[in-house]
């Protein structure tokens, strides 16, 4: 399905962001009001982050045909649900999805879970020779939902 680049509506002027961490099994959450590469947020626990990352977010639309749902830019694994429907899972690529008949009329809740690789996490292991030697002279890598979201109208 091709896109109309010039007809969209912006997706989430603001994020709940619940971190489930592969390591530990711990889970917090944040209130984000821009999406950004996790690595570029002041929060350590963002920062070397390790897990899943479920965003979510409400919005409002009137016309549903032919929609397809955009993440922008997105590191990693993106698995998708609107309104309680999966629409699929993204490995690679753009990370678009045909919101079908799971787009409804008035609100709509999305929820866009990122699963992380775990190289960021081995720059809290300070004490950990080999996660020290893997991360020593290397930047971290670009992490989580950056976006803009937009939902495209199709044709």
């Amino acid at each position: 399905m091709r896109i109309d680049e010039g007809k969209y509506t912006p997706i989430g002027s603001s994020w709940d962001v619940t971190f489930a961490h592969a390591v530990d099994h711990g889970e917090f959450t944040r209130r984000l009001t821009t999406l950004t590469d996790l690595t570029q947020v002041p929060d350590e626990r963002l920062h070397t982050f390790a897990g899943t990352a479920t965003y979510r977010t409400q919005f409002e639309v009137s016309n549903t045909e032919h929609a397809i749902l955009d993440l922008g830019e997105v590191h990693d694994i993106s698995e998708v649900t609107l309104n309680g429907t999966p629409l699929g899972t993204r490995w690679w690529g753009r990370h678009r999805y045909d919101a079908g008949q799971a787009l409804r009329p008035g609100r709509n809740t999305l929820e866009v879970e990122v699963s992380t690789t775990l190289f960021n996490y081995c720059y809290s292991l300070k004490e950990n020779a080999t996660a020290t030697r893997w991360t020593k002279g290397r930047k971290p890598v670009p992490t989580g939902l950056v976006g803009p979201v937009r939902l495209y109208e199709g044709e």
